[in-house]
């Protein structure tokens, strides 16, 4: 099973380190994270295996991604470099991805001869965090910049599914793209961020949550959402995805809670 998350706060809170550590846990085979601390450490691990993590205190921001591997090297699973979440050639863009892509092999040998990108690995998702970086050097981090990224694959009869968290670690700017399984998440009691790919876990807490609708984008900076917007799927893919933990796929219908989002401060 693949899970995902990007988690925001003002300040390091008892819930950002309980989050972590739960998601942590939720571990496949292969397990990946960047985190940001309060003192300004960063911290970027990756295994092929199910091992146990070193928490870091004093959390403020973090990208994780237990992933079940679709594409690339098999063998070993690359000794860890193909676990998310990948990285760009400066380092600023992080992407975690669920989902399998096909047709994407000729994107990335375009990528690589006519933009000279370099790539860590073979797998499909670190195709789409270099076809992003085209257009974030074009527009920066907005829908105008996901809607063409969006898009180029099309363009380029790359088909699947692709649920994406994109994070600049320098601004703290981020997108996450979803074909039916983004949630949103706020703790109540708390300036806490969560946008995730399954609401897993949540254990007692008190949660705020909305599900984004299949070929939506969510556009936002630190733990503030600045916009949402519809901008199509990709192609050939039916607008529903999801997994089932006995090891098959099942539909996962979804709906998006709009209004109520105004509550907190987000519109």
């Amino acid at each position: 099973m693949c899970r995902m998350c990007l988690g925001f706060t003002d300040k390091p809170t008892d819930m950002m380190h309980t989050f972590f550590n739960k998601w942590e846990k939720c571990q496949s085979d292969g397990f990946g994270y960047y985190c940001l601390t309060s003192t300004g450490k960063e911290y970027m691990r990756k295994s092929p295996y199910n091992e146990a993590f070193k928490m870091h205190r004093g959390i403020k921001t973090f990208m994780l991604h237990c992933r079940l591997k679709t594409s690339g090297e098999k063998k070993g699973n690359g000794g860890g470099i193909e676990n998310h979440p990948f990285l760009n050639e400066d380092e600023t863009l992080l992407l975690s991805h669920n989902g399998c892509l096909s047709g994407y092999e000729k994107l990335r040998k375009r990528l690589i001869k006519k933009f000279h990108h370099q790539f860590a690995s073979k797998v499909d998702s670190e195709v789409l965090l270099h076809l992003f970086e085209q257009s974030y050097n074009k527009y920066g981090m907005n829908v105008q910049a996901v809607k063409e990224w969006l898009k180029t694959l099309n363009k380029n009869n790359v088909t699947g599914n692709a649920n994406v968290l994109c994070l600049n670690r320098d601004t703290m700017e981020w997108f996450a793209f979803s074909e039916g399984a983004i949630v949103v998440l706020k703790p109540l009691a708390s300036k806490d961020l969560f946008i995730a790919s399954d609401d897993v876990p949540l254990g007692e807490d008190s949660f705020f949550k909305f599900k984004l609708k299949s070929g939506y984008c969510i556009v936002g900076k630190k733990n503030k959402i600045l916009s949402i917007e519809h901008i199509g799927n990709i192609a050939s893919h039916t607008g529903i995805y999801g997994y089932s933990g006995v090891g098959g796929w099942q539909n996962r219908q979804v709906t998006r809670v709009g209004d109520a989002m105004a509550t907190y401060g987000y519109y």
